[in-house]
């Protein structure tokens, strides 16, 4: 997608956006091997809806979300996203992005024109070139990563990652108990100001169980 676009949606609009994409995740996922394209079309498929409830319904004119969604089987996590919205991978007490944003500012840092310090503060910081709901195309980006038991896999909008940053994360993560941290991390951004929609999922990798015969 060629534009570029700057918004937000109030609460009532971001859940109604939860609600339609939760349409658009299959019962059953692709064979292995299909991971890309599983997740690709899902993403695709939910653009689609939106776009056409965004321009049949005034109220939701203009409107678009950003979106991050994994799969992990046999020890790889498949990740696509669009937008802002992030995948971060918890190893070892360190904190690693794996998305790359699609954004204005992001594009600055590519090219160098600003530093990555920088980009956190930048006035333009809201304008992302990728989302759902704005066009009735999308290029959904996707990517892989090994992991290994023990790892966290965290999921976020923007409103984490613009509240809170990344050593306060990291150290949410390593001292706060797995099923309490998505309210930690929510409670965190909230208290330090958070004005965005929060939104936090964690996943947690655990060993393969061995049945024996």
């Amino acid at each position: 997608m060629d534009s570029s676009f700057s918004g937000t949606a109030s609460a009532a609009q971001h859940e109604r956006w939860r609600r339609f994409a939760g349409h658009f995740v299959p019962e059953t996922v692709g064979r292995p091997g299909e991971e890309e394209l599983f997740l690709k079309r899902t993403l695709v498929s939910a653009n689609r809806f939106v776009f056409q409830k965004s321009i049949r319904e005034e109220s939701l004119a203009g409107m678009g979300t950003t979106a991050v969604c994994a799969l992990v089987r046999s020890g790889k996590a498949y990740l696509c996203h669009a937008g802002d919205s992030r995948a971060y991978l918890f190893r070892d007490g360190s904190l690693a992005q794996l998305t790359h944003d699609h954004s204005y500012v992001q594009e600055l840092v590519d090219c160098g024109t600003i530093t990555v310090e920088e980009a956190e503060h930048h006035p333009q910081k809201n304008i992302i070139t990728r989302a759902l709901g704005v066009d009735y195309r999308l290029d959904p980006e996707f990517t892989s990563v090994a992991v290994h038991p023990g790892d966290i896999l965290l999921l976020c909008s923007d409103g984490l990652t613009n509240a809170v940053p990344r050593p306060q994360l990291e150290q949410l993560l390593r001292t706060g108990s797995f099923y309490d941290l998505p309210d930690l991390l929510i409670r965190a951004a909230n208290e330090n100001g958070g004005k965005d929609n929060i939104t936090a999922l964690l996943l947690g990798v655990e060993p393969l169980e061995v049945h024996h015969g």
